[in-house]
């Protein structure tokens, strides 16, 4: 076995407090500090939500002398267990983190809570001493620390799947339009149904979501039935070990069978859903950062709202150069472009996609790819 390398605990209360938000961020929903020094607490530190049932979390960061040797008492314990049921919104689990050595005693109070816990809060309780936080911490290698946090850049993560996938047909490649990064892509099978994309966000070097896609053929068209299922089953068990080991099979029930899923595991979102075509089932899987996800839907929000008018307007030039129906064009009204200029892109009749730049003096400039053939060509500019 491996011996445990020994780490020093945190010098001051404040810095195990953020070791602590480190470790159990990944783990919570929004998991954040708890108001500030020399406010009201409740005995909670830190707070976020359970990612599977969403009940509220609290974690009290308990700083101790390492020499000598100090335990954390019964008693500082109980009184830390009754301050945290005056805790709002009800906890439904406390966790008790300290610097203070692992301790027999305290570990049986907790196993044995029961009765008194009952009476004094509503709510199950762990400790962890700063032995099990150096066991946690031995346990995070490289990759998977980095995995608690988040992706790592699109070229690093892109390449990590590509090992991981055992993948020997990928390429990466770049869009010709301004706000679209580059894209990796895997497509193994004998029928190219099974696929593993990498999407850049935007041209900033950093992830925006990985897709794993299966296009399940259930009408045979010269491949048999269900091609490639064995190749799916390979990308996906290899993606979903990489972010989300403990809920593999969960993930794959749903995945291969025809309920959607979301789960929430370290610092991924993981969503499972199903389409259904006139010939194929498409399997898809898009993972993720949590919190990337959520902040990104508000800014998103917020700029779709913002663009609004300027969209429209884009529906109408199109309509006007190209004599387009405009009330086949469609689009999300997000701009992928928001600096120095803004740019859409709208979907048309017979798979048609435009691509609209509109600057702040009011010029345009058009470029479709219609049936999506790319590349995207020049169709037409001007001015609203």
């Amino acid at each position: 076995m491996k011996r445990r390398k020994d780490h020093a605990p945190p010098a001051n209360w404040q810095d195990f407090e953020d070791l602590c938000l480190k470790l159990w961020r990944p783990r919570l929903i929004d998991a954040k500090k708890n108001g500030r020094a020399g406010q009201p607490q409740a005995g909670v530190d830190i707070f976020g939500r359970d990612p599977k049932t969403e009940a509220w979390v609290g974690i009290q960061c308990k700083q101790k002398g390492r020499w000598p040797p100090k335990s954390l008492t019964i008693r500082q314990m109980k009184e830390e267990i009754r301050k945290a049921a005056k805790f709002k919104p009800p906890l439904s689990h406390f966790i008790i983190a300290t610097t203070a050595v692992r301790d027999g005693k305290s570990q049986e109070f907790v196993r044995r809570l029961g009765t008194w816990r009952r009476k004094a809060a509503n709510f199950s309780v762990d400790l962890f001493a700063w032995d099990d936080i150096q066991d946690w911490l031995q346990e995070c290698t490289e990759g998977e620390a980095g995995r608690m946090s988040g992706f790592d850049t699109f070229l690093k993560e892109a390449e990590a799947l590509r090992a991981v996938t055992q993948c020997g047909n990928c390429t990466t490649s770049e869009l010709d339009v301004p706000g679209f990064g580059m894209l990796f892509g895997c497509i193994e099978g004998d029928a190219a149904t099974a696929k593993l994309f990498v999407n850049e966000m935007g041209n900033s070097g950093q992830v925006e979501n990985v897709k794993v896609m299966w296009d399940d053929w259930y009408k045979d068209l010269g491949y048999g039935l269900h091609a490639d299922r064995r190749e799916a089953d390979e990308i996906f068990t290899a993606v979903v070990s990489r972010y989300a080991p403990d809920r593999l099979a969960e993930l794959k029930r749903s995945y291969f069978g025809r309920e959607p899923l979301t789960v929430i595991e370290r610092a991924f979102r993981l969503v499972v859903a199903h389409h259904r075509g006139p010939a194929i089932d498409q399997h898809l899987l898009t993972v993720t950062e949590a919190r990337a996800d959520e902040a990104k839907n508000e800014v998103d929000s917020a700029r779709i709202r913002d663009a609004a008018p300027v969209f429209e307007r884009c529906k109408d030039v199109l309509a006007r150069d190209l004599h387009y129906p405009r009330e086949s064009l469609s689009g999300d009204g997000r701009p992928i472009q928001n600096e120095g200029f803004q740019s859409f892109m709208l979907s048309g009749k017979d798979n048609d996609l435009f691509f609209v730049e509109v600057y702040p003096n009011g010029d345009y400039n058009i470029r479709a790819a219609f049936g999506k053939k790319y590349p995207f060509k020049q169709v037409s500019a001007g001015r609203f």
